[in-house]
């Protein structure tokens, strides 16, 4: 009987919700919650208490065609209550960066209307105001339940932006941003706009009231490049002072050639803005061109034919409010001609071609037409080209020259389908299905260290929409028939044990921890402070440092595994090891003391000194080792991870333990890669130089064999080459075996024979 009472309550309450989500859809509009003013725009007030809770997805408007389908929303429910857990009544919750608003009931209850996909609550009553800790996965006709907003006293950012020069910028706008974006989701680095502000004539704002977060804090103005402060938190109640300072755009001016000096029209320049976005334009008739808006700094500019794939690059030094200079050289295109067949011969309809030409990183897709042929004009240069058509494809490599047609006949077959693919669905913490979560393993059956691999190694994968996941763990990594498999989302963290080879598994993700933490021994200011799980646990190898003004700071979203805080600033740290519990806030007690010395060397296995970088993992902090393969770190007590690596020998990581004394780790011994013949060359890093040489090494063989800086190698053993990677590819190899170079310079061709030695030893001590 008790058991059904509880149900006949809850669908009361779920009843009343809908109820109430169906009258306020009916035709009551609501203003949309954010604006660009001091504080967002807030639906009027009613004068009476709110009896049950209302929802809002989208304010009605004349124009409905840019609002979600109702099948791409989901629903979230929950309570925003004060810190006495006393019901917040009439408080409005809002998702950050949509429309989609609502209004909390006599009992603090509230059901929102939202799109699919993540999702952040923050919810406001009068000055006091909160956000939920982590985002939630929002699901197409799903409904979210138990979600819990506590309201705190309102914080605020408040500053002046002026420009370098130091006058005031009274258009600037300034906006704030609340990270919301899960784990491994570079769209959310920074987060979703929570408030913005418009600089008065004197250049100062006010943001507030805020609720306490990790901000990005961004000031823009036209004309100006754009000023952030990312990771800066507020704790409830503080008013923190920012000050800005915003440098003038510059621009960029040239001439577009080919490489017979005839200017180019309509080439394309482009560059990228300091939000990721493209800025291009294209060159005049006389192949002059001008690109605006640019930032103060060192930028990389490309330059390419219209539809042409490839392109040359350089970096500009741009000036602020100033005009820099760069002229481009673009080689005349040649022609890529083909086909794709099967094994059979049989022509392939429609086969989807990738190119990539790793000199100059060009990449371009192609549709073959419905006999299987192909024909694309590109850049000179060597392309590494693969066709696919359902579960079947084939690689070739194509040398394309100026001015010539090159022909490349693909044969693709079936590809042997991977038999150590293992399936399965991760579960958010309430249960549905989470899209976009990070699936990976551990290379044994009970231990939660991951391994991420997209790209570096195969084998990890995202969630789709419907939360299933295809991992492949290599057969290196399997122990006993098994692995653990492992899922993240934020701070949100599962892993199940002793998963066989081709099981299908449910990965439940556990709720993330908090951590409020009390500093002592810093000197004012503000200080930084991070969590590091022990071990690693994600595809990122290092968590933020967060920058906190005053004696209190918070840390959300933080996986529930052994982890390590960290406290710094200016020359004062901590560092104190943990266990966090799902779903639990845990409090701690810091004291900063001044960071102790840890001296050692890198060396090899006869104890010589290497040219090696040293790192400590959570610090932030490497350093390359002196002359004789020493270093010295200056790290806080307690328990740190130093990794040394070189270019020519494997790294190793070790842990370490520092008490209240100086440390030393001893020698840090190497071994040595196996080494790859070559004689000696270095290369011009300008897209624009194609396989000229830019310096030999001293006491090479391309040193002793003449060979010169501005020497163009046209020829490898007899093939012919455009770019400095064919020319590398094909000169590197085995140690003693020949290799014969062709030669141009100052128009004369001439042949060197020359023998491969040990690179690892040819330029051991040169960085």
């Amino acid at each position: 009987m008790r058991k059904l009472a509880r149900a006949a309550v809850l669908a009361g309450v779920l009843g009343v919700l809908l109820l109430a989500r169906q009258r306020l859809q009916s035709g009551k509009d609501v203003s949309p919650l954010m604006s660009s003013a001091t504080q967002p725009v807030r639906p009027a007030r009613l004068a009476t208490p709110v009896p049950s809770a209302t929802s809002r997805a989208h304010p009605g408007t004349d124009d409905q065609e840019d609002d979600p389908d109702e099948s791409e929303m989901g629903s979230i429910a929950g309570r925003v209550e004060f810190a006495n857990g006393r019901a917040a009544v009439g408080a409005e919750v809002e998702a950050i960066g949509s429309d989609a608003i609502a209004v909390t009931g006599s009992d603090g209850s509230f059901l929102l209307d939202a799109e699919g996909g993540e999702q952040r609550l923050v919810a406001r009553l009068g000055n006091d105001i909160g956000a939920m800790p982590s985002s939630v996965t929002v699901v197409a006709a799903k409904l979210i339940q138990g979600v819990v907003i506590r309201l705190v006293e309102g914080s605020s950012f408040e500053g002046r932006v002026t420009a370098s020069d130091g006058a005031p910028i009274s258009s600037a706008t300034v906006e704030a941003q609340l990270v919301v974006g899960k784990y491994g989701a570079p769209s959310m680095r920074r987060g979703k706009t929570a408030a913005t502000a418009k600089a008065d004539a004197s250049g100062q704002f006010s943001i507030g009231p805020m609720s306490p977060g990790v901000y990005s804090v961004i000031a823009s103005a036209t004309g100006f490049s754009d000023d952030d402060l990312e990771q800066l938190a507020l704790e409830a109640g503080q008013h923190l002072p920012l000050a800005f300072k915003l440098r003038r755009t510059g621009a960029v001016e040239g001439i577009v050639k080919d490489t017979p000096g005839r200017r180019v029209a309509d080439a394309l320049i482009t560059t990228w803005d300091w939000h990721g976005e493209a800025l291009e334009t294209h060159s005049a008739d006389d192949g002059s061109f001008r690109l605006e808006g640019l930032r103060a700094d060192r930028i990389s500019v490309k330059a390419s034919h219209r539809d042409v794939v490839g392109h040359v690059s350089q970096g500009v030094d741009i000036p602020s409010g100033a005009t820099a200079h760069a002229d481009f050289v673009l080689a005349l295109p040649g022609v890529l001609t083909g086909s794709v067949k099967m094994s059979s011969g049989v022509a392939v309809s429609g086969a989807q071609l990738t190119l990539w030409n790793r000199t100059r990183a060009d990449s371009s897709e192609y549709t073959a037409d419905g006999a299987g042929h192909f024909q694309m004009k590109l850049l000179p240069g060597r392309y590494d080209v693969t066709a696919a058509s359902g579960t079947a494809s084939g690689t070739g490599r194509a040398l394309v020259h100026t001015r010539e047609t090159s022909q490349l006949d693909l044969t693709i077959a079936e590809q042997p389908q991977d038999r150590t693919r293992i399936t399965g669905i991760v579960l958010d913490t309430t249960g549905l299905p989470l899209p976009g979560a990070w699936v990976g393993f551990s290379g044994s059956g009970d231990g939660v260290s991951m391994f991420f691999e997209r790209g570096m190694v195969s084998g990890s994968d995202r969630t789709d929409d419907e939360g299933r996941f295809e991992i492949h763990p290599p057969p290196r990594f399997i122990t006993g028939g098994v692995v653990s498999v492992i899922a993240r989302a934020g701070g949100k963290f599962g892993f199940v044990r002793d998963v066989k080879i081709g099981a299908d598994v449910t990965v439940a993700l556990q709720p993330a921890a908090t951590l409020v933490g009390h500093v002592a021994g810093f000197s004012g200011g503000s200080y930084e402070a991070l969590v590091d799980p022990l071990p690693p646990i994600g595809p990122d190898p290092l968590a933020p440092w967060v920058r906190f003004v005053g004696e209190q700071f918070t840390l959300t979203d933080l996986p529930p595994v052994p982890s390590v805080l960290r406290v710094r600033q200016e020359g004062n740290a901590a560092a104190v090891e943990l266990e966090l519990a799902a779903g639990a806030i845990r409090e701690l007690d810091v004291r900063l003391s001044e960071e102790l010395p840890v001296t050692g060397r890198v060396v090899d296995a006869d104890g010589k000194p290497i040219d090696a970088y040293v790192l400590v993992t959570g610090e932030n902090l490497s350093q390359s080792v002196s002359a004789d393969g020493s270093f010295v770190l200056k790290l806080p007590s307690g328990a740190h991870t130093i990794s040394a690596w070189s270019g020519t020998h494997k790294s190793r990581t070790i842990p370490v333990v520092i008490a209240d004394q100086p440390f030393d780790v001893g020698p840090i011994v190497l071994e040595r890669f196996r080494s790859t013949g070559g004689v000696g060359i270095w290369w011009v890093d300008s897209g624009n130089s194609g396989s000229t040489i830019d310096h030999v090494t001293p006491g090479g063989p391309a040193a002793q064999a003449g060979l010169l800086p501005g020497d163009v190698v046209v020829a490898v053993n007899g093939e012919p080459i455009e770019e400095a990677s064919d020319a590398s590819d094909l000169i590197r190899g085995p140690i003693g075996a020949p290799v014969a170079l062709s030669i141009r310079r100052n128009g004369a061709l001439l042949t060197v024979q020359l023998v491969r030695v040990d690179l690892a030893a040819l330029t051991a001590g040169s960085r």
